[in-house]
């Protein structure tokens, strides 16, 4: 059932507008919807939580926290692109008109991940 879920959003139109409320923030870059529905977020690279340094260690923690704090039981406007290897969704999020993605890139708690160019053209502008 839930797989099917996944598919219908998937073949909707890209176009549309739609929004998905956060019941929990795993890590830096991976949430969880209210449907169960994991969603990382696309575009960026975040330190790792587990196997990096301890500066690495102490910016995911930081980079989690902002979205814990700005998206946890809140309704966000998701713009799905794919799905992973690991079965998430790969998605861009926006917050009242904000990209949770920049914003963690403006923060310097995330980078811009330069293999994913094409699945988010707000990406060029940044890596120009």
């Amino acid at each position: 059932m839930y797989k099917t879920f996944l598919l219908l959003l998937f073949i909707l139109p890209a176009h549309s507008q739609m929004q998905v409320t956060i019941s929990t923030c795993q890590s830096a870059n991976t949430c969880i919807s209210t449907y169960g529905e994991k969603i990382r977020l696309a575009c960026i690279d975040v330190p790792d939580s587990q196997w990096g340094s301890k500066l690495e260690q102490f910016q995911a923690s930081l980079a989690k926290d902002f979205l814990t704090n700005n998206i946890k039981g809140r309704t966000v406007q998701i713009r799905r692109i794919s799905m992973d290897r690991m079965g998430r969704t790969l998605a861009e999020l926006n917050h009242n008109g904000i990209s949770l993605q920049r914003s963690l890139i403006s923060k310097g708690l995330a980078t811009p991940s330069t293999s994913n160019l094409s699945q988010c053209k707000w990406l060029t502008n940044l890596t120009d």
